[in-house]
């Protein structure tokens, strides 16, 4: 089960969410307007998958959900999106 973590405010002005794996790697990473950021609910998110070399903690891609940087996704339907 992944743990879901409110890191604060980027420095490109989004507030940022992350959500943990089993392994405690950093799994997916989600990005909205500071206004925005209690709306898990609502398609106002642009979320990216990072994908790791097998068991270690390095990143080999990050991935957009559905291939698209726009914010128009639900954080709480993270893992529903394909990653390419």
């Amino acid at each position: 089960m992944s743990a879901t973590k409110r890191i604060g405010v980027s420095t490109d002005q989004y507030a940022m969410r992350s959500s943990y794996d089993a392994s405690g790697r950093e799994e997916y990473i989600g990005e909205t307007y500071p206004a925005n950021q209690r709306q898990q609910s609502q398609p106002v998110w642009r979320i990216a998958r990072l994908y790791y070399d097998g068991a270690s903690t390095r990143v080999i891609a990050v991935l957009w959900a559905n291939g698209s940087a726009e914010f128009r996704f639900r954080w709480d339907q993270r893992t529903t999106y394909t990653y390419g």
